[in-house]
């Protein structure tokens, strides 16, 4: 049994009991062989997806190969086309983001998606990710499967053949009289990767011939590493007393600032990488640990990556109440006057994915139904909370209510025939709650 029948058939059960099983098909060797060896697998449940990157003038050919080549097989094969928004060495990862993209779009619960990443593709990783000064997940290399869409859960994707090298795939390959595409860009050195795989780790591998195996077994052996370090971070984390907010999560500062400095390094990237955080670099790393330490009072804050409703392209720690935050990178936009109707009654979308609504009251009090109009903050506001003696400023009241700072600039003001009668689900103002009427919601929901 060749070692690329061995990569897969011991995961037979498991692809024929999901659902769907994905291949994600570029038309190259190895997925080719993948997609072929799926086939001989007599698996019912397959579906090829190749993406079209438009960056070369033969790929649109290619997508046509792939399309008949699946078709002999008897599997359908859909084509995505995207546009690739990079250029320069940012190429690779625009490209591979933008594929990504549509995987997460497609792979559903209970579905499969195999990928052909290869024993040669995992060495490149390990060599190019050294050369950035990678640490100890970095150094792990690609898992041989992870979960897609996190946090959501949606589908498994799996690297079967990471432990087969690019020789043994062409030597299948010749064996099976299968014809494949070849992306003439792969010989184009000044990418980072084409440059290891064409003149770095063949040079290596003819000091040492079996190098690109063992690189890729130190990948294994530094996940199992990895893996033992998350479970006693696990452990850690709890005492941390972790906690969903409104508005992203947020630790226990004074459990955490306890720790070792190396410990808390860990822990917080082990804490990001758990909520499918884009992680900070060691610098942004340093300006995280400023923040834990500093005063009571302070309200200091670290950002990176871009102003998004996602964690994965940006986001922002602050800490408040002895609670360390990590919220999504919200857009910073000017405060605006009114921002939408509202009956009182239905779900209504606000600026930066927060979501106003009404619920039913536990003490059957609350908004009535009616015409109101939502605003932000403009400076200077007053109003008299239920069962409060009188009315104060808007800012010391959300200090007393203990809204988080950084939203205070967000909370939307509830108006009737401009009359401030309700500030978010905080407080609904004196004199305004009837019976019947309704308890409000304002709540988090970024986009998919």
């Amino acid at each position: 049994m060749s070692s690329v029948f061995q990569a897969l058939h011991y995961r037979s059960e498991q692809l024929a009991g999901a659902r769907r099983v994905w291949v994600a098909y570029s038309g190259g060797l190895d997925s080719t062989v993948l997609l072929h060896q799926l086939v001989e697998l007599g698996l019912k449940n397959l579906v090829a997806v190749h993406v079209n990157h438009q960056l070369s003038s033969r790929a649109q050919g290619w997508s046509k190969h792939c399309v008949e080549q699946a078709k002999s097989w008897g599997v359908r094969c859909e084509v995505h086309t995207v546009v690739v928004a990079s250029a320069g060495e940012g190429l690779e990862s625009a490209a591979r983001e933008a594929r990504f993209n549509i995987f997460n779009r497609l792979v559903e619960a209970s579905d499969i998606l195999l990928t052909g990443h290869h024993a040669n593709d995992q060495a490149e990783t390990l060599v190019f990710r050294l050369m950035r000064g990678a640490g100890l997940k970095g150094m792990s290399g690609m898992p041989p499967q992870r979960v897609l869409n996190e946090p959501l859960g949606a589908g498994l994707l799996l690297r079967p053949l990471l432990n087969v090298t690019r020789e043994a795939l062409a030597a299948y390959a010749a064996d099976q009289q299968l014809s494949w595409v070849e992306d003439h860009s792969n010989a184009d050195t000044r990418f980072d990767r084409n440059f290891l795989r064409q003149e770095v780790l063949p040079l290596i591998e003819q000091r040492w011939p079996k190098a690109v195996k063992r690189i890729a077994s130190s990948a294994q052996l530094l996940q199992q590493s990895h893996a033992l370090l998350d479970d006693y971070l696990s452990e850690d984390l709890k005492q941390c007393l972790p906690v969903s907010e409104r508005v992203g999560h947020s630790l226990d500062l004074t459990v955490l600032s306890g720790f070792s400095l190396v410990k808390q390094n860990h822990l917080l990237r082990y804490w990001l990488d758990s909520l499918n955080v884009r992680l900070p670099t060691q610098a942004q790393l340093s300006e995280i640990h400023k923040v834990v330490m500093a005063a009571d009072d302070a309200f200091p804050q670290v950002s990176w990556g871009r102003e998004t409703h996602q964690y994965c392209d940006g986001c922002s720690v602050h800490r408040f109440r002895q609670r360390l935050y990590i919220v999504p990178r919200l857009p910073v936009g000017e405060r605006t006057e009114v921002i939408v109707t509202w009956d009182g009654v239905g779900e209504c979308t606000l600026n930066d994915g927060f979501v106003l609504g009404a619920i039913p009251s536990e003490t059957g009090f609350g908004l009535p139904a009616g015409r109101y109009q939502i605003q932000t903050r403009q400076g200077g506001e007053r109003c008299r909370p239920e069962q409060r003696a009188r009315s104060q400023t808007l800012k010391k009241l959300l200090q007393e209510f203990e809204l988080e700072p950084w939203l205070r600039d967000r909370v939307p003001l509830i108006y009737r025939d401009e009359t401030l009668v309700a500030v978010g689900d905080l407080w609904v103002c004196q004199g305004v709650a009837v019976e019947g009427g309704a308890a409000l919601s304002w709540a988090f929901k970024p986009a998919s």
